[in-house]
């Protein structure tokens, strides 16, 4: 199903989504039993009104069924994890050791439209982002490309809060001219789990967007040795009515 489909369908019963649409479906409906009413009494002699009361229960009958609601839902839920598509801004985070080798696998993925890398470290991986970044602003493919090394201290972080209040205030408040939030995407996949945190807390506005390193290889406890390509997480801000059964 189309998602012009889905939200046609979404504002003939949610009067909040559209609501000239689901004030002329509600008229035409209305119509619709008027005229069914009319036709069936011709036929069967009974009273119209009686007819069209008749006619409104089974509409509300079938209305409130949940064959209805699944006639009226797409078929499957929309993939939440997709190969990454294109941005312009990247958010990254430098790992000590071998995993910062996602940030460089990152870049890559998205080389071709990239303006602007933003990678946050700490004290202790600085070295690592700063000989990384020189490495890569010496390939003529990504030379074009801006980075900004964005330190912070060991405590900030390990801190989800200071890690999102640093991508805000950096980031989002300070896009460069001609990018929008949509433009730019959040790597989750390096630092520690409290970075991922703070990361993953500064995509959850709507519009942004979050994207993780699936391993290509990985050791015997489930830790990636070699990158493998960026997936994006897209995450569906509609509310769906659910349906409760006794």
């Amino acid at each position: 199903m189309s998602t012009f489909t889905q939200s046609v369908r979404e504002a003939l019963l949610n009067p909040r989504r559209i609501p000239l649409l689901f004030l002329l479906g509600t008229y035409v409906t209305g119509i619709g039993v008027n005229d069914a009413s009319s036709w069936l009494a011709e036929r069967i002699k009974i009273p119209v009104g009686v007819l069209a009361l008749v006619v409104f229960v089974l509409l509300a009958v079938v209305l409130q069924s949940d064959w209805f609601y699944r006639l009226w839902r797409p078929a499957s839920p929309p993939a939440a994890i997709v190969p990454a598509g294109s941005c312009k801004g990247l958010v990254l985070f430098a790992s000590l050791g071998p995993g910062i080798a996602t940030v460089e696998a990152a870049i890559r993925w998205h080389a071709a439209g990239l303006e602007k890398v933003w990678l946050f470290h700490s004290a202790g991986s600085a070295e690592a982002a700063r000989s990384l970044v020189t490495h890569l602003k010496a390939l003529p493919e990504l030379a074009r490309i801006g980075f900004i090394l964005h330190p912070l201290d060991d405590f900030g972080f390990d801190n989800p809060e200071e890690v999102r209040v640093a991508i805000e205030e950096t980031v989002y408040r300070a896009l460069p001219e001609g990018m929008v939030p949509e433009d730019v995407v959040i790597d989750i996949t390096g630092g520690m789990k409290t970075t991922t945190s703070g990361a993953f807390l500064a995509g959850l506005p709507e519009g942004r967007r979050l994207q993780v390193n699936r391993p290509a290889k990985k050791d015997e406890a489930g830790r990636g040795l070699l990158p493998g390509s960026p997936y994006e997480i897209r995450i569906d801000y509609r509310v769906r009515r659910v349906r409760r059964r006794p």
